[in-house]
């Protein structure tokens, strides 16, 4: 899917007294290349904000390791039964890096923390011929 429709078709989750428009870019700016324009761009591009602590990865977790170990402590008597499942049942979370497609966007527009600075970085990085969420103006 094309980037450029695919952002435009979101909303972004703001923070409350922050405001957006599906707009163009009211001030020409003097960009080199729009990453829109050319979405070859994109691939390279390197977003300056994409760590973000909720925009997470399931790391694969080592069950028959912990099967070992529970099997270990319960022949010594140290965990209880509940303890050993829950060791085993459990999921390992990592922070990832958000990548402009559409995992990442769709994580971005609907992250109060991320979409504020998306928008600010989408008026930056795109020419003025593009209807693209931007940040209101307030009059």
């Amino acid at each position: 899917m094309n980037i450029l429709y695919y952002t435009n078709s979101l909303c972004p989750n703001l923070k409350k007294g922050e405001c957006h428009a599906h707009s163009r870019r009211k001030q020409p700016n003097s960009l080199i290349s729009c990453v829109f324009c050319n979405e070859t761009l994109l691939e390279h591009i390197i977003y300056p904000h994409n760590e973000c602590k909720h925009y997470l990865k399931e790391i694969p977790f080592n069950s028959s390791k912990a099967k070992e170990l529970s099997i270990f402590y319960l022949r010594e008597g140290g965990l209880p039964q509940e303890i050993i499942d829950i060791i085993i049942n459990t999921r390992i979370y990592q922070s990832k890096n958000v990548e402009l497609n559409e995992n990442g966007i769709d994580h971005i527009m609907s992250c109060v923390h991320c979409s504020f600075n998306f928008l600010e970085w989408i008026d930056k990085n795109s020419c003025s011929h593009h209807i693209l969420p931007r940040l209101a103006q307030h009059t």
